[in-house]
């Protein structure tokens, strides 16, 4: 399969397709792109209560019938996972290697299980939004690999998308209201709720027609030119989709998707979503990229959680939601 950061996006707004089907797809799209890499990976991760983490729904691609449950029960197994998904979170993305350290990869059930396999490394996108939801995207690896930081800052993009994505099906079961229905090229033929003021129009005119032209060939050959044109919502509130009628023809929708994690603070939704990305170890960059606010906003938000939590850095941030108790 052919395939560029904007299929792999494409892919993740994928609405229509079964569960299975569409973990299948990422994967599909995952494993051109990610050099050397043969077969790969994907499962279901709720990190949103750090003390319990879940896993769900394994989709492997290239691998025997048995692979999906014998990584679950390596995960399962594995002494480091307390320690580990935290670090994985951080990371975002990164390799088996970069995670055990080179020569800490054998001796763990999940590095042997990696070994196992024929691989002697593993990439891993873990696509979490900010109430620690999504998905986990992996490929195995021939050889043990350092990632370059561009690759990185580009998969975690992709991620954001991809946690987007998650949460916007798993919303799309309770409701499909569209806030918005544009026309390609940008007009709004249709608004309501939050997206009928002049300000919310204009933002969401400005992101299909800046949505389309990084999927054009000349734009999406550049894939962080590309990535940039197409946040991972539009003014914190909406994910774009492609609605298709029966007769062809295709229109842009705007559905509401903003994150909603909880908080044992009293703090805004904005504060809360911002709280949740700097407790995984995002930067700025990436929060703002997710929610689809300017970086400026982000940290502006940030340093207003911290006066009000009364605390001077990230570092006491983790600290303190760790007891749970504002300070």
């Amino acid at each position: 399969m052919r395939s560029d950061a904007i299929a792999v996006v494409e892919a993740a707004y994928e609405l229509e397709a079964p569960e299975r089907r569409w973990m299948q797809s990422l994967v599909e799209h995952t494993i051109p792109l990610v050099p050397t890499a043969r077969r790969g990976v994907a499962y279901v991760m709720d990190a949103s209560v750090p003390t319990n983490i879940r896993y769900g729904m394994p989709v492997a691609v290239g691998f025997d019938a048995n692979f999906a449950q014998t990584l679950f029960d390596s995960l399962r197994a594995e002494p480091l996972m307390a320690t580990l998904v935290p670090r994985m979170a951080r990371r975002k993305v990164s390799t088996a290697s970069e995670l055990f350290g080179k020569d800490g990869i054998s001796g763990t059930p999940m590095g042997n299980h990696i070994l196992a396999s024929g691989a002697s490394d593993a990439f891993g996108c873990v696509a979490l939004d900010a109430a620690g939801q999504g998905i986990v995207v992996s490929t195995d690896l021939p050889r043990l690999t350092l990632l370059r930081r561009a690759v990185r800052s580009r998969w975690e993009l992709l991620g954001a998308h991809v946690a987007a994505a998650h949460r916007l099906r798993a919303r799309a079961a309770s409701t499909e209201r569209d806030d918005c229905v544009a026309a390609p090229g940008g007009r709004i033929l249709h608004a309501e709720g939050d997206a009928q003021s002049r300000d919310a129009r204009d933002s969401l005119r400005n992101a299909v027609v800046a949505r389309d032209r990084a999927r054009t060939r000349t734009v999406r050959a550049d894939p962080d030119q590309a990535l940039a044109l197409w946040p991972g919502l539009v003014s914190g509130r909406w994910s774009l989709v492609d609605r298709f009628e029966s007769d062809g023809r295709r229109y842009v929708v705007a559905r509401r998707n903003e994150p909603r994690p909880k908080s044992p603070f009293a703090l805004t939704l904005r504060e809360q979503q911002v709280l949740g990305h700097l407790l995984q170890g995002d930067s700025v960059k990436l929060t703002a990229y997710a929610l689809g606010r300017s970086p400026s906003t982000v940290s502006e938000t940030a340093r207003t959680l911290l006066l009000k939590l009364g605390v001077r850095s990230v570092a006491d941030l983790i600290a303190l939601a760790a007891q749970g108790t504002p300070s």
